[in-house]
């Protein structure tokens, strides 16, 4: 009951053909004795006895068989073909590149449970495929304002430059008015001071005239002078 319901979770547009190869390469080493289906491991690396508990209780962890389904799934050269460019974008990802290529071990489970496993699996490719789609999208997008921002920015500095060149000009001509205006004010004070000078021997001149007056007019009134001169200047001369 549990295979009839969980097999419509694979459909054909998601299953590659990697994923098959893996599938029937499983199937062959599950019901192969143990000397032929350790004959699938390279030299190097000796085949684990199923019967350590080790193994058992890395067949037991669906951990590693997302790793053998992953590696079967992008390791292979005609699975790149049926995913195009999103297959290269999974590959970008650095930490989708180590799960691809993490070590795997031989996952003895029911068919079923292998079925819903590599049904996950395609489900969180393709969620991934769509993120760097995502993210590719968005990169683009803060590219685009990025160069933005800096063609303001090059023309606000632009704009300063200009502004800059012409406060260099005007403050040779501010330093010019300033040197005129500091020359007029003295020349103010000069004409202050000279005309509080001339003040001063005007009202000079005039008490002197006023001595003079009183003067003439003392001897005018001697008897032995006689009458004072006519004037011809006005009093307040």
């Amino acid at each position: 009951m549990g295979a009839a319901q969980q097999r419509p979770l694979v459909t054909p547009h998601v299953v590659s053909r990697p994923l098959i190869k893996a599938l029937q390469a499983m199937d062959t080493r599950r019901n192969s004795p143990k000397g032929t289906a350790d004959q699938d491991y390279p030299p190097s690396s000796p085949a684990p006895d199923s019967s350590s508990p080790e193994v058992q209780s890395s067949s037991r962890s669906p951990l590693s068989g997302l790793r053998l389904l992953s590696a079967a799934a992008s390791s292979s050269d005609s699975g790149a073909q049926d995913h195009g460019p999103a297959s290269t974008a999974l590959h970008s990802c650095v930490a989708c590149w180590q799960a691809a290529n993490a070590p795997t071990v031989h996952l003895d489970r029911p068919g079923p449970d292998l079925i819903e496993i590599r049904a996950s699996i395609q489900a969180i490719q393709a969620s991934l495929r769509v993120l760097h789609l995502q993210i590719e999208s968005a990169g683009a997008t803060a590219q685009a304002f990025s160069q933005f921002c800096q063609d303001r920015h090059d023309r606000l500095q632009r704009r300063l430059e200009r502004t800059n060149e012409l406060l260099a000009l005007r403050d040779a001509d501010v330093t010019n008015l300033e040197e005129r205006l500091a020359h007029t004010e003295d020349r103010l004070q000069e004409q202050k001071r000279q005309r509080a000078e001339a003040e001063d021997l005007i009202e000079q001149l005039r008490h002197q005239a006023h001595d003079l007056e009183r003067q003439i007019a003392a001897l005018s009134s001697h008897p032995d002078l006689g009458s004072a001169p006519r004037r011809h200047y006005p009093v307040d001369w």
